[in-house]
This record gives C-alpha cells, sequence and structure tokens, in this order.
C-alpha cells in the first residue's frame, strides 16, 4: 500500500486512532473505527446528495425552471420536494420501516431549505444562486503536501464552498448528528482549509459545519484556528507517516502510553487489566476489571473487589500500580455505583473545545441565562452548572499554575455572554494580577472597570448586598419567589448580576477587619443573592485553610477543584484528596450536589474570547433564548 497517497478521511482516522495508524503503515487495509452514536439512524448520504442535486438545480436554471424567483424556505422546500426529495423518501419508506428516521430527514431538508432562504436574504444585489454558491460537491484530488522532502497526495470532497459576505470563503460541512464525532468534524474543516490554502494561496477561507439535528445549528472556525488546528495536530502526524514512509523497515508496535493519546486497542487494555490484577493480587487484594473506557484525559476502569477486600486498601497501592503499570503519573483511584474506579492518564488531553459546549443542544435549547458547561466527564458527556440552582448558586474554583483555572473562567465568562444580552446580565471581575481578564477592559456587561484594588473589592461587593436587599423587596412586592420566575414572564428590566473574582486570597490573608468584611459579605449575599439573581464565583491559587475559611466554604455550594499542590488542599476544596493527582491544562474535579465528578474544563481560544467580550453586544433583546 502506497502511504503517501491519503484521503482526508483516513488522514483523520491516522490522527485520532493510533492504532489504526499503526496498521496503515504496517501495509495493511484497516478497516474504519467504528464509531458509536446514541440515538437514531439517520440517513447522512442522502441528505448530501439530496442537497447537492437541489444546490446543482439552482445554480442552473433553464427555461423551463426559474429557481432565482424562489425566495422564501417554503418555496424552495416545494421545489426540493417536487424535483428531488419526494421520489427519494418514497424510495426510503418502502425499504425500511424506520419511519422516525425518514421523518427526520425530512425535516432536515426542510431546515436546509430554510438555510438558502435566509442566505439568499443576506445578499444585498442577489442576481442569481451562483451569488452565493462557488460550487458544490468540490472534489479535491492528490494535493501535494511536502514534508521533510516527501510529497503526500492528499483527496477529499468539500460538501460546497460559498461565498463569504465578508470576503473569502467558506468551507461548508454538512452534518446530520452531532457531539462525538465534533473533533472528527473540525479536523475535516482544518485538513480542507490547508488544502485548499495549497492550491489558492492568498484566498481567505473560514469553516462552517451546518449540523442538522433537525433544527439548524452552526459552528464557526476562523481561518486562523483551522491553522492552528492543522498545525498542531495535523501535521506531527504526517510527520510520522513520512518519517515511517522513509525508513520503512523501522515498524514499531505503539506503546500504551502512545495509544493512550487517542485511543488504545483492546488488546493494550487487556494487558493493562493483567497488570492492575496482578499488582492487587501480590498485596492479596483479589479483583476482576470488568470494563473500560476512554475519557477525555484518562482511560477509566472500572473494578469490582472481592468480598472483604477493603476500598481504602485498594487506594492506598495507587503508587504501586504506578509502578506496575509504568506511567508517569499516579493513579486516581475512586469510587461509582458498583465499581472502584481507576483513572490511569493520557499522555496528552483530549481537547475539550469549548465552542463544541455551547453549540451543544443541552446548551443551546436550555431556558436558563445562567448557566455554563463544566467539560466533559469521564462517560464523555457535557456537565453544566447553573447558577439560578441553589446547589450551584455560587461557586469556589481552586487550581495552582498550570491547571487551567484561567482558562476555566474565561469560558465560565463567555458562555454566560453567549446567553446573554448587556441589559440581562451585569459582571463584575476582580482581578488583582490584570492578566485573566484584561481583554474584557470594555465590555458592556461590566457593572465597573476590572478591580484591581483590594478596597474596591470590598465597596462593590457592599453595593451588591445593599443591591440584593432592594431586588429582595421588589421580588417579594410583585409575588415572584426568585428572579428566575420574573424573568420567564419575559421581565428583564433586573439583570443577573455575577461577582467573579480572579484571586480572592489577598483579601483574606491582609487580615484584620478586611477579612472578617469579606466573610460576612460573602455569608450575606450567599443567604439571598441566587433569589435576587446574585452570585459569587471566588477563586484561588492558594486554597489553605487560612484562606479557604469554613464560613467561605460553606457558602459556595459549586465546587470546582483543578490540579492543587497537595490532598490537604484537596480536601478542602472538595472534602476528599485526588486534586492533587490531576493532570494540569483543564482536568478538574467538581461538586454540583451530585458528588465528586471528574472532567476535562472546556478551552475556549483567544479569538473567541476576545469576540464575544468586545463592546458589540452578543445578541439582541429579541433573539434572548
Amino acid at each position: 500500500m502506497d502511504v503517501n497517497k491519503i484521503n482526508v478521511t483516513q488522514l483523520i482516522f491516522a490522527v485520532l486512532y493510533p492504532a489504526w495508524r499503526a496498521d496503515w503503515l504496517a501495509g495493511k487495509n484497516p478497516s474504519p473505527p467504528t464509531p458509536v452514536y446514541h440515538g437514531m439512524s439517520v440517513h447522512g448520504a442522502s441528505f448530501h446528495k439530496l442537497a447537492d442535486q437541489f444546490i446543482q438545480w439552482l445554480c442552473t436554471p433553464s427555461k423551463n425552471n426559474h429557481p432565482d424567483n424562489l425566495h422564501t424556505g417554503e418555496q424552495l422546500w416545494d421545489a426540493m420536494w417536487h424535483f428531488f426529495a419526494e421520489k427519494k423518501i418514497n424510495q426510503l419508506l418502502s425499504d425500511t420501516s424506520d419511519l422516525n428516521s425518514i421523518l427526520h430527514l425530512k425535516k432536515c431538508l426542510q431546515s436546509f431549505c430554510s438555510q438558502l432562504a435566509l442566505l439568499r436574504s443576506g445578499i444585498e444585489q442577489f442576481g442569481n444562486w451562483n451569488d452565493l454558491f462557488l460550487v458544490s460537491e468540490f472534489a479535491i484530488t492528490n494535493v501535494p503536501y511536502e514534508i521533510a522532502d516527501l510529497n503526500f497526495y492528499i483527496s477529499g470532497r468539500i460538501d460546497t464552498l460559498r461565498n463569504d459576505p465578508n470576503g473569502g470563503l467558506t468551507i461548508v460541512d454538512y452534518k446530520l448528528s452531532h457531539g462525538q464525532k465534533f473533533k472528527f468534524d473540525m479536523l475535516q474543516l482544518a485538513i480542507y482549509s490547508e488544502l485548499l490554502r495549497i492550491n489558492k494561496p492568498g484566498l481567505k477561507f473560514r469553516g462552517l459545519i451546518e449540523y442538522y439535528e433537525p433544527e439548524l445549528h452552526e459552528s464557526f472556525f476562523h481561518s486562523s484556528e483551522l491553522t492552528d488546528l492543522f498545525t498542531e495536530i495535523v501535521r506531527p502526524v504526517l510527520e510520522e507517516l513520512a518519517a515511517m514512509s522513509a525508513a520503512p523497515k523501522l515498524k514499531q508496535k505503539p506503546t500504551i502510553e502512545k495509544e493512550d493519546s487517542c485511543q488504545v486497542d483492546y488488546q493494550s487494555h487487556k494487558k493493562v487489566a493483567e497488570s492492575i490484577t496482578e499488582c492487587y493480587k501480590s498485596f492479596n487484594l483479589n479483583i476482576t476489571v470488568e470494563a473500560w473506557h476512554a475519557a477525555p484525559q484518562v482511560i477509566r476502569y472500572l473494578i469490582r473487589p472481592f468480598p472483604g477486600v477493603k476500598i481504602a486498601s485498594l487506594v492506598n497501592r495507587a503508587e504501586d500500580l504506578q509502578v506496575a503499570i509504568g506511567i508517569d503519573k499516579i493513579p486516581v483511584i475512586g469510587v461509582e455505583k458498583g465499581f472502584v474506579t481507576i483513572d490511569l492518564p493520557k499522555s496528552k488531553a483530549d481537547v475539550v473545545y469549548w465552542k463544541e459546549a455551547i453549540d451543544s443542544p443541552e446548551f443551546k435549547s436550555s431556558s436558563r441565562f445562567v448557566i455554563f458547561p463544566i467539560g466533559r466527564n469521564v462517560n464523555n458527556q457535557l456537565i453544566f452548572a447553573d447558577l439560578s440552582d441553589p446547589n450551584t448558586c455560587h461557586g469556589l474554583v481552586a487550581g495552582g499554575t498550570g491547571s487551567g483555572k484561567s482558562e476555566f473562567l474565561k469560558s465560565l465568562v463567555a458562555s454566560l455572554i453567549q446567553k446573554n444580552h448587556p441589559e440581562t446580565l451585569k459582571i463584575t471581575l476582580v482581578d488583582p494580577k490584570i492578566l485573566t481578564f484584561g481583554q474584557v477592559k470594555d465590555s458592556m456587561y461590566l457593572t465597573d472597570p476590572i478591580i484591581t484594588d483590594l478596597d474596591a473589592a470590598i465597596t462593590v461587593m457592599e453595593k451588591a448586598v445593599q443591591d440584593m436587599d432592594i431586588r429582595y423587596k421588589q421580588l417579594s412586592t410583585e409575588g415572584y419567589d426568585n428572579l428566575g420566575e420574573r424573568f420567564a414572564k419575559g421581565i428583564h428590566d433586573i439583570p443577573y448580576h455575577v461577582l467573579i473574582f480572579d484571586e480572592f486570597a489577598d483579601l483574606i490573608l491582609t487580615g484584620g477587619s478586611n477579612k472578617k468584611t469579606f466573610e460576612s459579605l460573602v455569608a450575606r449575599l450567599a443567604a439571598k443573592g441566587r433569589a435576587a439573581g446574585i452570585h459569587l464565583i471566588l477563586s484561588t491559587q492558594r486554597p489553605e485553610r487560612t484562606v479557604v475559611t469554613g464560613l467561605i466554604k460553606t457558602n459556595l455550594p459549586l465546587k470546582i477543584c483543578l490540579r492543587v499542590n497537595s490532598s490537604i488542599d484537596s480536601n478542602i476544596v472538595l472534602g476528599e484528596s485526588g486534586g492533587q493527582h490531576l493532570l494540569g491544562h483543564g482536568d478538574l474535579l467538581c461538586d454540583r450536589g451530585l458528588g465528586t465528578e471528574r472532567a476535562q474544563g472546556p478551552y475556549i481560544t483567544k479569538l473567541e474570547f476576545q469576540e464575544l467580550v468586545s463592546p458589540k453586544p452578543h445578541l439582541t433583546l429579541s433573539e434572548m433564548p
């Protein structure tokens, strides 16, 4: 097999699945990895074919057909149905009894037609559909990509190229499923962008994934994001392929550590399971490994101890496991229903993109104004916190240098802004080091300029307490139990107010009256703040007992612990150890009132954050959820 020729799908498999890559390099023809889907099957191939046929028809008017006269989604759907969709859907109805999936396809096509009408309305001087579409189903064949004096010839097929109203082109990819393939979809756009850049140097490209589920959800990618994705994730794999291709005799079986960066094959996991079992057996601790699954940052093994084996005895052998398995980090051992869990770190965590989280149906469809993603848990599910919920109304965030604390806080701020208009949300930022939130200084969402002075921080908290009392009286007079009920009635003249401290240790460690005043204000805001729509997020690099006092910890129900320095620090934040063994870079433990959960926090790019916190409002009131 000529490994120098590869199509886009195979290249993505090589990036995401090291075991597949090893077989490819060995000259085999490995089968495509089978993705896991949840929910009904979708007719993606039929959608793509019908969409392509319809676009071609729109762009080639004839004497009998005048598609340029089609303006509305209804008109476009009538044409789509009459000329293309009706025949295909009737054929599917005769071939399968899965009526739900066929109905889903029909709704997706209707959403597609509505999107075409919207795109047309955005063209000021519409002449014909060629003003919008450069090409549909664009084949890219054997584009040379040079690495180490070796050319790779890469081929693929882009769903469509559209003219971008802001100049340049938009690479568009249609999808009928969302979630677990999001990373695959992003890499696909990044590779297409790089291939077009080679073919058309100097031309601007941005990427767009249109998810029809069946309602349309869009995920845009700036050209710089696509370039970074290709450079940081795809190019290193091409370099490895090039090195192995140049020296075919030096074939090496990938090590477990190498494979852990993405996905480990069954045999490797079987060996790890045997090592875990033998290690415990050598200490007369008998267990069985029941299952395993990959999470963004770890591989989790579920083990069941034999009768009489204490969980504490298993936890105490974490360092012995580290030696037996041969990994760099001590595994985190915990419990979940029916099992003891052992988390073995990947050599490199998978990135959980903030864009993926806020594009998810859970976030987009939520009617909550102060919801934000915490990250993706070890079951690969996105988890969220809602400041209007009593269990998560105020939060404590702790993490040392390199833990990802600042990135987590930025994603939190960005998520709140994404969901709101400046009239429905106000944010107060206390950033003594002026590092985390420098980009936010001119935002319309801020109550005050970013606060760096300790006395000013106390002053804004005192004002928040006064405002809370005023709000509480007004809500009581109007007959509402909380601000959320008032929002549900469509009354938005009192905004949510979130106070975020990037570091509050200085307020505590000054001692004297400042410490007592701060603790008192935290307690008062925590007592009635949720009902009044005023919420506190306190973060620190120093979760010591002198900083996270009992009074502060008790009043902040949501706990987020990123990597900390010691088990003592972890216990102060969560009431249990484990935070000291986290991997950093967004790996976290959280307590949302459901017990401790492990997750990988969302990553937001500098460009995404800057665009959101710019003075321009993100939403109009009419667009609010």
